[in-house]
């Protein structure tokens, strides 16, 4: 499994998903049942984001995230 690998190895590096768990997100493009696009951080914590529904305008989604700098971010 390529992408059981990749994430696996992004996590050991200490990144992480900055929309949160993918499990129930839905997919970021047109025609997948689970999310192809991603973005991952390292050294900033994320503190919202989402994934806009623009089916007419490309056949993926764009995902946008707000992040806070790890260093000004409270402990989690």
């Amino acid at each position: 499994m390529l992408r059981a690998s990749m994430f696996g190895r992004l996590t050991a590096a200490a990144f992480e998903d900055a929309l949160g768990k993918a499990d129930g997100r839905g997919p970021t493009s047109e025609g997948q049942l689970h999310p192809i696009d991603w973005i991952f951080v390292k050294n900033a914590s994320p503190t919202r984001g989402r994934i806009v529904q623009t089916p007419s305008a490309s056949d993926h989604f764009p995902l946008f995230v707000a992040l806070t700098s790890a260093a000004l971010a409270p402990n989690r």
